[in-house]
């Protein structure tokens, strides 16, 4: 993210709606270390329906440590 290292962490949950949705987490430190982090949601078996969508979302992210 914004050129940073970052940890991708995907996990499974039970879907309020039925089935189960996948969740991964996008984790990287700021330059004052607070930790920034985004969530992708998609129903199970399904990422690669969404995964160019969040590839574009997380690409806009531009982090500025002022």
């Amino acid at each position: 993210m914004s050129g940073r290292t970052a940890i991708a962490t995907p996990m499974l949950n039970p879907s309020p709606l039925g089935g189960s949705q996948e969740i991964v987490v996008y984790t990287t430190f700021l330059a004052n270390g607070n930790l920034f982090y985004f969530l992708t949601i998609n129903p199970d078996g399904e990422s690669a329906t969404y995964q160019a969508t969040f590839a574009k979302i997380g690409q806009s992210i531009k982090l500025i440590d002022r």
